[in-house]
């Protein structure tokens, strides 16, 4: 029996690393010859850095950055020699093979929502001015390019903190400069000078689709979810669409940027890179695909056992466990999916269209989220004993 093990991670619980590795010893104490091969997904967030790097043989970098609050912290970035990679990478990020390093960034690392207790999460007092400061330590490494993976974000700055740090200057109407700029410091009277300094192509990996604004743009979706209280929504919405209109007329931008797919996620980091360093978004999962070789993985897998925190319809919109139930359902695969929550609408959407699929909720009815959370490594083995081993 060939397996594939291919989890997400389980958000503010468990590593996809962690995760797989849990399942694949809970497999083989019963079952020591089947084969098994561990794929860990990512979706552009918490993991992202370490699992692209580690898959092509890389380096994690350390430095002293800033967080989402401004505090003093550490992250880490990694550097990966091109000739690391395969040709449908090399493709997919436009690099000749004659290319140098390649640097792997996880805005998570330096913005993310897991760094952030729950009383410390307010989106108006936030900034991307850490991710900013890998991206200028990944410039400084003379890379070709920059991969950005965006996800689980504090944010919604429209990446104006992370244009700081590139050099932007941010300035009150009494000239005094604004470091950083978090979005409660906006107003009518901010003056921008100066540009960014000039970046290796920024490749920005993302499966969302939202659109700068509206209600499926970064702040009316996913504000509340970063701490925003519902009540100030809309004014930050305007206060969002007016730095975006400042950004776009400052670096000489048109401002149908704002409703490109994609540019509202991780709170408009995409739209502010885009906008003021010309950065690229790409699909996703397409690059995971290739950068873990998915295709191949699942052909010679008897069965794939998938799975996150949250399975639901937003699972299917590009996220890695869809995904990847789109490519078992191509070669004919049995799927396990397994997930601390599941909802009914996604249950029934995947009993329809994936009849080889079969989902199971870890989370035990009598289990408060709290004690999910903290026991979601010996749920998942408990899970997968009772299902398959």
């Amino acid at each position: 029996m060939k397996i594939l093990i291919a989890l997400n991670s389980f958000k503010d619980s468990i590593k996809a690393h962690d995760a797989c590795l849990a399942i694949k010893t809970a497999i083989q104490e019963n079952h020591p010859r089947w084969k098994v091969n561990l794929a860990p997904l990512t979706d552009g967030g918490d993991g992202f850095c370490e699992i692209f790097t580690e898959l092509a043989s890389g380096e994690l970098k350390y430095a002293d950055i800033h967080g989402p609050n401004f505090e003093n912290q550490k992250a880490h970035w990694g550097l990966v020699e091109t000739e690391n990679l395969n040709q449908e990478v090399l493709n997919l990020l436009k690099l000749e093979e004659t290319s140098k390093r390649v640097a792997i960034i996880e805005m998570a690392q330096a913005s993310g929502l897991h760094s952030l207790c729950t009383q410390e999460r307010n989106p108006w007092k936030t900034t991307t001015y850490g991710t900013g400061e890998l991206l200028k330590k990944a410039k400084e490494a003379d890379v070709s390019a920059i991969i950005l993976g965006v996800g689980g974000s504090a944010t919604n700055d429209l990446g104006v903190g992370a244009l700081q740090a590139l050099g932007l200057g941010v300035f009150s109407g009494n000239a005094k400069s604004i470091v950083p700029a978090f979005p409660q410091d906006w107003t009518d009277h901010v003056i921008l000078r100066q540009g960014c300094a000039k970046m290796p192509p920024i490749k920005i990996a993302c499966d969302v689709e939202n659109p700068l604004l509206g209600e499926n743009g970064a702040t009316q979706t996913y504000g509340p979810q970063k701490g925003l209280d519902p009540d100030g929504v809309l004014e930050m919405e305007k206060l969002v669409e007016s730095m975006a209109n400042e950004l776009c007329a400052f670096f000489k931008k048109p401002k149908s940027l704002m409703n490109l797919a994609g540019v509202g996620a991780s709170g408009g980091l995409p739209f502010g890179l885009a906008v003021g360093c010309n950065a690229e978004i790409l699909p996703g999962f397409k690059l995971v695909d290739a950068w873990l070789e998915l295709e191949s993985k699942v052909k010679i897998a008897d069965y794939i056992i998938t799975g996150e925190g949250k399975f639901d319809l937003t699972s299917f919109q590009g996220k890695g466990p869809g995904a990847l139930l789109s490519l078992a359902k191509k070669e004919n695969k049995k799927v396990i999916i397994l997930a601390g929550i599941v909802t009914q609408d996604a249950k029934k959407k995947l009993n329809k269209d994936y009849p080889n699929a079969q989902i199971y909720s870890i989370n035990p009815e009598e289990f408060t989220l709290s004690e999910s959370l903290y026991k979601a490594k010996e749920l998942l083995i408990k899970k997968i004993k009772e299902v398959l081993v």
